[in-house]
């Protein structure tokens, strides 16, 4: 029962970026959405570098985090932006 609540919150902490980032790419405000994915991704690096225990965080604990929310969260802004520069690229395109 417990990997059905860590897979259910990796789900949601990778759909809500989704939709996020593919929302404000297809409005155009890349910038805003670059800033969103560079937050995740240093997040993501940080906890990566405290798992060898140099900022006084468990590694293990570091490592946990880092994986159940960071990466899904990443991995889901990056398909978001890439979606919504698609359907951007669809929609400005003239046939």
């Amino acid at each position: 029962m417990g990997g059905f609540f860590v897979f259910a919150i990796m789900l949601l902490g990778a759909f809500i970026p989704f939709g996020l980032v593919g929302y404000l790419v297809r409005i155009g405000k890349n910038g805003l959405a670059l800033t969103f994915v560079s937050l995740i991704g240093g997040l993501l690096v940080l906890l990566v570098y405290a798992s060898d225990g140099s900022l006084g965080m468990h590694p293990l604990m570091a490592m946990s985090w880092a994986m159940v929310f960071m990466l899904p969260a990443f991995i889901g802004s990056l398909a978001g932006w890439l979606l919504g520069w698609l359907i951007r690229r669809r929609g400005e395109r003239s046939d």
